[in-house]
Order: C-alpha cells, then sequence, then structure tokens
C-alpha cells in the first residue's frame, strides 16, 4: 500500500514538474499604451541591491494580469541613487495590479531558470506573493481613485 501512494505522489510531481518546464509563462507585453485620462500613480521600487532598470507594467483586469498581456501602462525606471521611481501617464480610476521586475542584466525580459522559475527580482503592489507563480489579482490589486496613487514595492 505505502509503494503504491509513492509511486502515485512521484507521478503527480513529474507532470506537474513537466507541465512547469513545458508551459512557461508569457513575457510581460511592454507595448501597451496608457489612458490619457485620470491621475498619475508613481511606483518606488525598493531593494538591497541596485543595477539594471526596473520594467513595470500596471493592469486593470484579471485576465489581462493573467495573459500578462494589454497593460494599461508599461515602462522602465532607471536607478536615482535611492531607489528606482516611475511614474505613468494619467490613468482613469479603478482596480489595477502593479507588476515590476529588476532587469539585471538589462536584455528587455524577465530572465527564467530552466525549471522555469524567475532568476531576477520581481514584486507586485500590496508586496503580494503567489505559490508557484504571480498572486491572485485581488490579492495584488489596488485602489486608484481621483487623486496620485504612490506605491513603494519591495523587490526580492
Amino acid at each position: 500500500m505505502k509503494t503504491r501512494w509513492w509511486k502515485a505522489v512521484a507521478v503527480l510531481a513529474s507532470v506537474a514538474l513537466v507541465v512547469w518546464v513545458v508551459l512557461p509563462t508569457k513575457p510581460i507585453d511592454l507595448t501597451s499604451p496608457a489612458a490619457d485620462v485620470g491621475q498619475p500613480i508613481t511606483l518606488r521600487a525598493l531593494a538591497s541591491e541596485e543595477g539594471g532598470p526596473v520594467r513595470c507594467a500596471i493592469f486593470d483586469s484579471a485576465e489581462s494580469f493573467k495573459a500578462r498581456e494589454n497593460a494599461v501602462a508599461v515602462g522602465v525606471a532607471d536607478w536615482n541613487g535611492a531607489d528606482w521611481t516611475f511614474v505613468t501617464p494619467p490613468i482613469a480610476g479603478g482596480v489595477y495590479v502593479a507588476a515590476i521586475y529588476r532587469d539585471a542584466n538589462d536584455n528587455g525580459t524577465l530572465d527564467y531558470h530552466p525549471l522555469g522559475y524567475p532568476t531576477e527580482p520581481y514584486a507586485f503592489s500590496n508586496n503580494a506573493k503567489g505559490s508557484f507563480g504571480p498572486p491572485s489579482f485581488d490579492s495584488a490589486s489596488f485602489t486608484h481613485g481621483d487623486m496620485p496613487t504612490t506605491l513603494s514595492i519591495v523587490l526580492d
């Protein structure tokens, strides 16, 4: 009985690993334009190391966040001696998620290990964490209203 249980666990773990490696996540699309109404959002990325720009994207729905497509604002922030700061163009009020990563080698993409996990520091608004992937839209979301919004995100 114990042998069958361990075999089943081994098979499920192997299948999960293969799916994780074969179906890697898509990189963030950095081509979507921002809206022209509303107030700006300021993102401050805090990290223990400097080096390379921080790339960011802001999403307005769970679907676009999950697919990493159709961001309402995207951009790059350079180190300014204290942190990385990115200010969006005006964005309409609503519920959003910010995703950022430090492009340590400045190649324009978030690099992944062959097993499928990111090798460069990344983070999300609310400093939300996910298990085996990004956090849910709800756990990382913030409300942007009629006034400018400022967020500080810690890069791990």
